[in-house]
């Protein structure tokens, strides 16, 4: 019999094999001298107690990983940060600021003043210069700058309140008074009052008082309503330069101005054409004349 130098198996001499049935080994590594093989299933040594004095033990717990940011873009130590190139918007920027320090210096050496090319120009309609103001935004009365004309006029007559001289002529229309009037004899229908402006302007509304808008009173206190005794304007048309024409109504017992609005047009001369009137009023005041107190012509000069 032989004995395996490895794990102790036996084999017979004559059995055929070079290696260990039992673990492989070869059989003929015999154990050297001094040497005992280690015997057949040996049991290993009886465990210690506690069992957990034999395990290693950790302190400390597992610490998580801190997580450490990442370097803002353009940081130093970003990555790209350092061959990072400058944006055309930024040569844009320096380049506007040199040009300025250009204009700077030269303003600085020449004494003139330096404007913010950014800021909003003078408004439309002003004057940087200080010269004349701008005109509003309202439009003027122009009866100032005209000249009024009528075929006819009514003879002068005497204030029954004041005893003074009272005049017809076309002027009153145009002198801001109501108590003043162009006035004619009987039915005016068919007559055209003209009114001539010494230079072109732009006109926006017409209108006029259609009758004589004043109240007397004589000594003995007796009342006399000129408006209510003569006649009144109730329809008109308005001729602009002789092409454009505006037709307009008017209520009869309104003595207040009566406007129709033109729209801006250029003009330099306005007729007035009187197409129909009412018959004469009745009372101490009854008189068949015809009048017009105010003419109203409103718009821009110039």
């Amino acid at each position: 019999m032989s004995t395996c130098a490895r794990c102790g198996a036996e084999h017979p001499v004559d059995s055929v094999g070079r290696y260990c049935t039992n673990c492989g080994a070869p059989r003929d590594a015999a154990p050297g001298p001094g040497q005992e093989p280690p015997p057949v299933h040996q049991a290993p040594p009886p465990p210690r107690f506690p069992l957990y004095a034999d395990e290693p033990v950790d302190p400390v717990g597992p610490v998580a990983p801190v997580p450490v940011p990442a370097p803002a873009p353009g940081a130093p130590g970003a990555p790209g940060a350092r061959h990072r190139r400058r944006t055309p918007l930024v040569w844009v920027g320096l380049g506007v600021a040199a040009l300025l320090l250009v204009v700077v210096a030269v303003a600085l050496l020449t004494g003139e003043s330096v404007t913010d090319p950014g800021a909003p120009g003078p408004a439309a309609g002003t004057s940087s210069t200080g010269g004349d103001p701008a005109p509003t935004a309202d439009p003027e009365p122009l009866v100032d700058l005209v000249t009024a004309e009528a075929p006819r006029s009514d003879a002068d007559s005497v204030d029954i309140s004041t005893g003074r001289p009272t005049s017809y002529e076309a002027g009153n229309m145009v002198d801001g008074d109501p108590e003043t009037a162009w006035r004619v004899d009987g039915d005016a229908s068919g007559e055209t009052l003209r009114f001539t402006f010494d230079e072109p302007v732009t006109l926006t509304s017409v209108g006029l008082v259609n009758g004589y808008a004043k109240t007397s009173v004589d000594g003995s206190g007796a009342e006399f309503d000129l408006y209510a005794g003569g006649r009144r304007v109730l329809q008109v048309q308005w001729v602009l330069d002789g092409e454009a024409v505006i037709d307009q109504a008017l209520s009869d017992g309104d003595r207040e101005l009566q406007r129709v609005d033109t729209g801006a047009v250029e003009v330099t001369v306005v007729e007035l054409r009187l197409l129909e009137v009412s018959a004469p009023g009745k009372g101490p005041a009854a008189r068949d004349k015809t009048a017009v107190s105010e003419v109203s012509l409103e718009g821009y000069a110039g």
